[in-house]
């Protein structure tokens, strides 16, 4: 999984507030406009991303690709790959050297240190419907490093989310990086759950055009092992970047 990769990953937790009275279950949909990079245009593309959310634990799947589950009640971090069957697991608060190999960790421990995020989330007086949900506007700005973001967030109070609880989760997560409390804090002003979310994203010098979308939220029991790494799945030692 590539670092900025994983990043995303963590921001996209951060920015999807929400946790359920038993498990919340949310599917979210991801369109990425192509990219004009080096006189070519390359990729676009729309993505089914899910999201199961319990009391203290959390686990996030991109596209059938790779997995993110987070366990607060074992201090575990869980970076699942599905194409290679394989996952790495590692403690928390998070250790970015242990991810890697001794030859690997410290290139990518300097990559993240210098990944030093400022966030800041601007309420806004507008309001709108979103299919069934009545929504708030929220203005936020990313900067970290060599990612930039500028997004517009519709957040909505009318799902069976308990905020309170996810909110101290993310807090517990801070001592993950200390480069990510200020945007946990940050996020924390949103108040609501995403329900769209639109974001110009700046990475090296490029644009990117993102839209997530809330497709839907339910309360369900979560299926057995969810929030375990794939049963028949590999442990690998350290984690391999992948271009």
């Amino acid at each position: 999984m590539r670092m900025p990769r994983l990043v995303a990953s963590l921001v996209g937790l951060l920015l999807a507030l929400g946790t359920g009275f038993a498990d919340t279950y949310v599917v979210e949909q991801l369109h990425t406009d192509p990219v004009q990079m080096m006189g070519k245009t390359r990729g676009g593309k729309d993505v089914r991303n899910t999201l199961w959310i319990g009391s203290d634990r959390i686990r996030r799947d991109e596209g059938g690709d790779s997995s993110v589950i987070v366990r607060l009640d074992q201090s575990k971090m869980y970076i699942v790959n599905h194409k290679e069957k394989s996952y790495v697991a590692t403690d928390l608060p998070l250790d970015v050297g242990k991810l890697f190999s001794p030859e690997m960790a410290p290139m990518m421990k300097a990559m993240l240190e210098g990944m030093k995020f400022e966030a800041k989330v601007t309420p806004t007086e507008e309001k709108k419907k979103i299919g069934e949900w009545n929504c708030s506007r929220y203005d936020v700005e990313v900067k970290g490093g060599m990612m930039n973001m500028t997004s517009t967030v519709w957040a909505t109070k009318d799902v069976p989310i308990d905020l309170d609880a996810i909110k101290a989760m993310y807090e517990a997560l801070s001592g993950m990086q200390p480069q990510m409390a200020p945007l946990i804090k940050e996020m924390a002003r949103i108040d609501g759950y995403r329900v769209l979310q639109e974001s110009e994203i700046s990475p090296m010098g490029m644009k990117m055009k993102t839209t997530e979308t809330l497709v839907s939220v339910e309360n369900k029991p979560a299926p057995a092992g969810t929030y375990d790494p794939p049963e028949g799945y590999s442990l690998s030692p350290f984690l391999v970047p992948t271009k």
